[in-house]
């Protein structure tokens, strides 16, 4: 994936990781099937899914962070080195928050959209 003219590539989280990822994430996932279950169009699930978000703990949130940003790498030339070094800070000090949140998305929806697609599948069938 391409970010402001840089590219990243995405790996894979170990299913251990996947588990403790998506069940951290999983009140996002219900409030957001919740509000789309009664919103008129998409803008207003952005109030509800913020609120679920802030709800989360900072331990949650920082979880969540790292361990997805710990599969991406960062593409210079012929090589691609990861963005976070080994005691969990930026190797790029050039990335700011709306390129680490569209890193992270890109990643829950690589190794976790088919686990969210079905929970929210499950969750919607269940009004």
């Amino acid at each position: 994936m391409e970010i402001n003219g840089i590219e990243y590539r995405i790996g894979k989280l170990d299913p251990i990781k996947q588990l403790h990822v998506a069940r951290r994430l999983a009140p996002l996932l219900a409030e957001a099937v919740k509000a789309a279950s009664v919103a008129e169009d998409e803008s207003m699930l952005a109030g509800p899914i913020a609120a679920a978000f802030a709800e989360m703990s900072d331990e949650d949130v920082e979880y969540v962070t790292t361990k997805c940003l710990g599969v991406v790498h960062r593409v210079q030339g012929e090589n691609a080195f990861k963005v976070m070094n080994s005691s969990g800070g930026f190797q790029y000090p050039d990335m700011g928050l709306t390129t680490i949140l569209q890193l992270v998305v890109e990643v829950v929806k690589e190794n976790l959209g088919d686990f969210f697609s079905t929970g929210q599948s499950i969750l919607s069938g269940a009004k």
